[in-house]
């Protein structure tokens, strides 16, 4: 299953990167390699 959720993560960061419908061009994009439970706590630390 840890194999799917990393080619599953892989493959929507790429789609992000590419935005093939220019939805995001005023979005920054913001990677997280921390565990999925921390990662409302790292952003909330990143924006303030």
């Amino acid at each position: 299953m840890l194999g799917l959720r990393r080619t599953v993560d892989d493959t929507l960061l790429e789609l992000a990167y590419a935005d093939p419908l220019h939805l995001l061009a005023d979005i920054p994009l913001i990677e997280l390699s921390v565990p999925l439970a921390d990662r409302v706590e790292t952003i909330a630390a990143m924006i303030r």
